[in-house]
């Protein structure tokens, strides 16, 4: 009984920056390192994103699953030393920070690392300022705000979040909570008064070519969730810069706009795979 407004799909998954990563990068992902924390839910997508990274020519010669808290971080990154791994997509869930400080302890410096969109926020950027974090990307399915000039509907969004909370640092969460409330008012709207959750689903799972008006990537036709969406295969990747992001054009390779949005990004799982992610996480 829902629509997402990303076309979220728990047999596909949009996970392309890994493929443009690979032609950016193809000695390094030979090499790659990847992980999950050990928690069944988190273990269970980041399956998926191994399977999606191996399915665009990454090698994962290290798979690390470190416990929920993690207070030394130095043995995880000794490993990746040891194992030579050149492209790292960490296994930390957030705080990116102390991870980064066992890098520079070691002394090990990857070719490059790629974070997952909640590490678009401030504390990465004040990290970066902090600690010598190697070429390091983030990928994010979100108008980044650094580009907010060029989007008439992320400008009104920070214009608004100003406003009504001013001092509030604004980042992707905004982005997903205005992408799902933009959905629903245009579907409201669309049922006059015939207003009805029935009908806000109707208009919703109907709905084409949507994008929040700019502020998410485009997704070509929503669905109902059990509905078999097929979620939206466009991205766009940011280079962490100390104490900023910037929209690293020439890795996205861009398709359309700002983003990436190559079919083949989008990675569906056999029924093989899904059991076998199931019993592993």
């Amino acid at each position: 009984m829902q629509v997402n407004p990303i076309g979220a799909n728990n047999d596909i998954l949009s996970a392309g920056w890994f493929a443009t990563l690979a032609k950016a990068y193809p000695k390094a992902v030979q090499q790659a390192g990847m992980g999950a924390q050990n928690d069944p839910s988190t273990l269970e997508s980041e399956l998926k994103y191994r399977i999606a990274a191996e399915a665009q020519g990454w090698k994962v010669v290290n798979w690390q699953v470190p416990p929920i808290s993690v207070t030394d971080w130095t043995p995880y990154v000794q490993e990746l030393q040891s194992k030579g791994v050149e492209a790292l997509w960490p296994s930390p869930g957030d705080n990116i920070a102390p991870y980064v400080q066992a890098m520079n302890t070691a002394g090990y410096d990857p070719p490059f690392m790629i974070l997952g969109t909640q590490f678009y926020s401030s504390a990465t950027a004040k990290a970066a300022a902090s600690a010598h974090f190697p070429t390091t990307y983030v990928e994010t399915q979100f108008w980044p705000l650094e580009l907010a000039a060029k989007s008439p509907s992320t400008s009104q969004l920070l214009r608004i979040m100003h406003t009504y909370a001013h001092g509030d640092q604004v980042d992707f969460n905004d982005e997903i909570a205005v992408d799902s409330w933009l959905l629903f008012a245009k579907s409201a709207t669309s049922c006059g008064t015939h207003l009805t959750v029935a009908c806000v689903l109707a208009h919703a799972s109907t709905t084409k070519n949507w994008d929040a008006g700019g502020i998410s990537a485009p997704v070509k036709a929503l669905a109902m969730s059990d509905d078999n969406p097929t979620p939206t295969p466009c991205f766009a990747l940011l280079k962490v810069e100390p104490g900023a992001f910037a929209y690293a054009k020439s890795v996205t390779d861009p398709t359309q706009s700002i983003w990436n949005c190559n079919p083949k990004g989008l990675i569906r799982f056999t029924k093989s795979q899904l059991t076998q992610i199931t019993a592993a996480s």
